[in-house]
């Protein structure tokens, strides 16, 4: 991950709302961890395939958008939230993040 801690913190706490009780698509409260893992997980995987020794906010950010365990309009929502709250972050270290519309979405049931 981020060598600032704080910046990494932030990070684990914007998944953790993304995947909070009502926008995950398991509805069994046990399944919540697993959910947070699954999108952390997601975020390694995409610096690994962007053959990146660290994790940044668009490997967080793309694992969010396309995270099948989170409802798509719940997907689309934390998306701009993210957006908002990195604003600052992004825009002093030249990040871009796509924006995501539900057209964007892949909606496949496939979880």
């Amino acid at each position: 991950m981020l060598q600032n801690s704080y910046l990494t913190k932030e990070l684990m706490d914007s998944i953790v709302d993304a995947t909070s009780e009502y926008k995950r698509v398991y509805g069994l409260s046990a399944m919540y961890p697993d959910v947070s893992l699954s999108v952390l997980s997601g975020a390694f995987s995409n610096a690994l395939f962007e053959n990146r020794n660290v994790v940044g906010i668009e490997d967080v950010y793309i694992a969010i958008r396309d995270s099948k365990r989170i409802y798509p309009d719940s997907r689309v929502k934390e998306c701009q939230s993210f957006k908002q709250k990195f604003a600052n972050v992004c825009a002093s270290e030249n990040i871009i993040l796509p924006d995501v519309k539900i057209e964007d979405i892949d909606t496949g049931n496939d979880l």
